[in-house]
């Protein structure tokens, strides 16, 4: 794994194409950690993809945090049957204060893929 993130979660899908990372995600069964997509292939199904796999793990709540600022990510995700849970602040976020949207969504649970 190259991603110039550490591991944030239990799991983490690297998604390739001719060897190259494209996206990759962090997550448990329940919780989001990462989940990015390089520019040059959004909107071509990879984090909807990514999204649905954990959405279909077994948990009924699947839960993102998002910084308050990042208005294309609330967009997708809202339009993806998410919504706002609270928000959060973090006075000491890499050296600065942010907000945090906290994102919910009821899932149904059902099999899409292999367990991990």
């Amino acid at each position: 794994d190259d991603s110039p993130l550490p591991l944030q979660a239990s799991r983490r899908i690297v998604a390739t194409v001719a060897g190259s990372v494209i996206a990759f995600m962090d997550f448990t069964e329940d919780y989001i950690y990462y989940l990015f997509v390089d520019p040059q292939w959004q909107n071509l199904g990879v984090g909807s993809d990514l999204l649905r796999l954990v959405e279909t793990l077994g948990n009924r709540r699947v839960t993102i945090r998002l910084l308050e600022d990042n208005e294309y990510a609330l967009g997708w995700y809202l339009r993806r049957g998410y919504h706002i849970g609270s928000s959060e602040y973090d006075g000491h976020w890499h050296g600065g204060p942010v907000h945090w949207l906290v994102l919910n969504k009821l899932c149904a649970g059902e099999p899409y893929g292999p367990k991990f």
